[in-house]
């Protein structure tokens, strides 16, 4: 596991985060959303061993990163939003020379450097000048650099900001694959991304985590609520009665329509009840059934709508 407890980090008289907590565990991966400015970079990189806390812990499998930098480092893999590459190198040649900075020798570094290459699909373009590569393919050769090691943990900042629709869907795919077996954490501030591909979400603004969970949880600390609306023919209360049978059901609202229907507004559990509630509705007659989702998209507006942005590392440098 990942335990993030209390971060705080200042930037001169700048507050950057304050009380950050989260959590991460192998096989999934965690959406970590935020708008430009909101403190993703900089929490990455204390996790990765690149600043320090002020206060607060960040823990990898109990042991604290900031006590053991080096040790630590060597569990975590860090796929900055901007990574420096050397254009005049092939990506055969950056890649082995990463894996001397790792201490890879022999067999071990020649492996390390096959596995990657054959992971981040660069087997056509290994021997290629890094220079003439396409902005997907750099950024494979980034995300080659960072699993060299076989990291515990994979951080991923903004990793598919600048692709083309065509490479997004072989990211997302390569992105679930390097999730099976370790803790990854994936940061955007791009909805249908996160949605895509993330069970678990933090939400973080002005360099507070709004709301964390699953993003049904999200979607309820936004006040987004899944539902079913019926418009139904019958008595508003027994309507309502029958409906409260149903599995999954929370709370129901009823309104009588102009022309005399019954207009239940029914919150529910995140699945959908659609089903469920028309069986329990009987033989009634029912002229509109219309599943209400939760939004991401929204739930992340209300979250972060009023709070000022805060300067990161980036902005102070």
């Amino acid at each position: 596991m990942l335990v993030v407890r209390q971060i705080q980090k200042r930037f001169g008289p700048t507050v950057a985060l304050r009380d950050v907590s989260l959590d991460a565990a192998p096989g999934e991966i965690l959406g970590f959303l935020g708008p430009n400015g909101a403190g993703k970079s900089t929490t990455f990189r204390i996790v990765a061993g690149l600043f320090r806390p002020d206060s607060g812990t960040a823990q990898l499998d109990g042991n604290d990163l900031s006590k053991q930098p080096c040790s630590s480092r060597a569990q975590i893999g860090y796929l900055p939003e901007t990574t420096t590459l050397y254009p005049e190198m092939t990506p055969l040649g950056f890649l082995t020379y990463r894996a001397r900075l790792w201490q890879l020798r022999g067999n071990t570094r020649r492996r390390a450097v096959a596995s990657a290459i054959d992971r981040c699909g660069l087997s056509k373009t290994q021997r290629q000048r890094i220079g003439t590569l396409s902005k997907g393919y750099r950024q494979r050769v980034a995300l080659a650099a960072a699993i060299l090691h076989d990291p515990r943990l994979l951080l991923l900042d903004e990793p598919t900001n600048g692709l083309d629709p065509a490479q997004l869907e072989d990211w997302r795919a390569l992105i679930r694959q390097l999730a099976h077996d370790r803790i990854l954490i994936l940061s955007s501030h791009v909805m249908g991304e996160v949605d895509r591909l993330c069970a678990r979400v933090a939400v973080i603004a002005a360099g507070r985590i709004m709301a964390a969970g699953s993003r049904a949880d999200v979607a309820r600390a936004a006040g987004q609520r899944s539902g079913v609306v019926i418009e139904a023919q019958g008595n508003a209360a027994e309507l309502a009665q029958r409906v409260r049978t149903a599995r999954g059901v929370k709370a129901i609202d009823t309104t009588t329509t102009v022309d005399g229907w019954t207009r239940l507004d029914i919150d529910t559990d995140d699945d959908d009840r659609r089903e469920a509630i028309v069986a329990a509705l009987g033989s009634t007659s029912i002229r509109e059934i219309t599943r209400r989702r939760a939004s991401l998209e929204r739930a992340f507006a209300s979250l972060v709508s009023g709070t000022a942005d805060v300067r990161t590392d980036e902005d102070a440098a």
